[in-house]
């Protein structure tokens, strides 16, 4: 990836930002009893750690796991109010919220609404 492909992605990825990926640090997630980093993560493990709480992911390739991907996703689960971030451990959230079935997820959705907002201020 370029270096102005990958601030393009990034700028996409920060559209609304929870986690900025230039700016967080060192995050971690847990699954099963073990500790990953959430970059290093194989993309196995992410996938099964993240469907915990997204049933349905679209227009992502879910055996790589980029790691735009990654926070995309990550917010998108944070803005839905089923983890927390406290120093740097991602977490489930003791209170869910209440909904019969977590939302579908697609990675367009975001990249849409953010070429949107980009272009308006032009």
């Amino acid at each position: 990836m370029s270096k102005r492909d990958y601030s393009k992605r990034a700028k996409q990825v920060c559209a609304k930002p929870y986690l900025e990926l230039r700016k967080v640090g060192q995050t971690f997630l847990t699954f099963n009893g073990q500790r990953y980093s959430v970059e290093a993560a194989p993309p196995e493990i992410f996938d099964q750690w993240i469907r915990q709480f997204v049933n349905t992911i679209l227009n992502v390739d879910t055996f790589l796991w980029d790691i735009f991907d990654r926070w995309q996703i990550i917010n998108a689960v944070l803005d839905g109010g089923f983890l927390t971030l406290e120093n740097g451990e991602l977490n489930r959230k003791k209170k869910l919220p209440i909904r019969e079935e977590t939302p579908a997820i697609s990675t367009s959705d975001v990249e849409e609404k953010t070429s949107v907002s980009d272009t308006e201020g032009k």
